[in-house]
């Protein structure tokens, strides 16, 4: 195996990781309230410190790139990790249990800045590896709540936190043991790109309309992606049962999955510039047709804006590996992730106000197409910066 398919075999693992461990309380405090005896109520607010170390710290990680090595801080992530969700384990009260879920979110913040930084430093196929370590993202999401039920039926709800973080420091020392045995110095061509950025015609309309997408993207995305299943009930499956409701919703997310390997194969045959607007265009369609629109062409709106909203987190990351010189990306992949984190804070809020004004989910989705319409400003704006 060469350095640079263990690097990112290691990469991927970690993103399918990350979030696998996010998502094991929400299903896990279930099994933690019955024994505790304490209310749901009282108990899921704590996961809030994770989600939010999660997403706010992955700034500071982001500049440790360069002080520290994206190579150690994988180790560390993994470590930490593994170590994180035996603390969780160990908790006894509600008070060790809210600390120890915000040292794993604080682990989880090495990951996005590091690992991305390290699979754009060695990929030759810039578009492929993106797109599988998207899809590794998106199956560790997938399964989390599945293999915490499992885990906590079978073993326990401590264990559902302590196999995953076996599997954790199993890795940490996987890592750092090929790490040591790597080629020799010139052995392993380097590829052009991972130290080369794109020029750009007008770097402050870039920047700012990159900054502007990541925010009203970041808006539509977890609006859209929180509130999917609901909507397809209200305004579409209210008839069915709650498991036609749930296939439906399930179906959609599957058109994002399907973009998601067809934007990495898109992006290396295609200018960034040009498929941001195919995409943001796409994600301005769906969002419209969900928003006027009812029935069939109500969830057609949904499967477009799904299918161009993950196409385009894979557009977000090779923004940075393409335009971004290689001694920065670090930092670069940390702003994105703390600007998207920063949004999400506030986007589930905001949804519940409008969505509490009696009218159902319209205004929400009108606040949602007006961001589309943002956005596709926004690539057409990054089209010209760069032409």
């Amino acid at each position: 195996m060469t350095d640079a398919r263990r690097t990112i075999l290691f990469v991927n693992a970690a993103h399918a990781l990350t979030h696998y461990v996010i998502l094991i309380f929400p299903t896990a405090v279930i099994a933690i309230s019955l024994e505790w005896q304490l209310g749901y109520g009282e108990l899921v607010p704590l996961a809030t410190g994770c989600l939010v170390a999660h997403g706010l710290l992955s700034l500071p990680a982001g500049w440790l790139v360069n002080v520290v090595g994206p190579e150690r801080l994988l180790a560390a992530f993994f470590a930490l990790t593994g170590l994180a969700c035996f603390l969780v384990a160990a908790a006894g009260s509600w008070l060790m249990l809210g600390f120890a879920l915000l040292l794993l979110g604080a682990a989880g913040a090495i990951y996005h800045p590091v690992g991305l930084t390290l699979l754009t430093s060695v990929s030759t196929r810039l578009g492929r590896d993106l797109s599988i370590n998207g899809v590794c993202g998106n199956i560790g999401a997938a399964v989390a709540a599945a293999g915490t039920a499992l885990l906590t039926s079978l073993l326990g709800w401590r264990w559902a936190f302590i196999a995953p973080g076996l599997a954790a420091l199993l890795l940490a020392a996987l890592f750092a043991a090929t790490s040591r045995a790597r080629p020799a110095a010139g052995t392993v061509q380097k590829p052009a790109s991972s130290s080369q950025s794109l020029p750009v015609h007008n770097v402050t309309l870039a920047i700012c309309t990159i900054m502007l997408a990541f925010l009203v993207g970041g808006v539509t995305y977890n609006i859209v992606t929180v509130a999917l299943p609901k909507i397809v009930d209200e305004r579409y499956a209210g008839a069915l049962p709650l498991i036609g409701t749930g296939a439906l919703a399930t179906l959609i997310l599957v058109c994002g999955a399907l973009m998601q390997l067809a934007a990495g194969r898109l992006i290396d045959r295609l200018s960034l510039a040009s498929l941001f607007v195919i995409l943001s265009g796409l994600q301005m369609t769906g969002l419209a047709l969900a928003w006027l629109a009812d029935g069939h062409w109500m969830l057609i709106g949904l499967a477009l804006t799904m299918a161009a909203i993950y196409g385009q987190v894979i557009v977000d990351d090779a923004f940075v590996a393409r335009y971004v010189p290689e001694r920065l990306r670090g930092r670069a992949y940390g702003v994105s992730y703390f600007l998207g984190s920063a949004v999400s804070a506030a986007a589930i809020p905001m949804m519940g106000v409008l969505y509490g004004q009696g009218a159902g989910f319209t205004p929400v989705l009108a606040l949602t197409a007006a961001c589309g319409v943002a956005l596709f400003a926004c690539a057409l704006g990054f089209r010209y910066a760069v032409r």
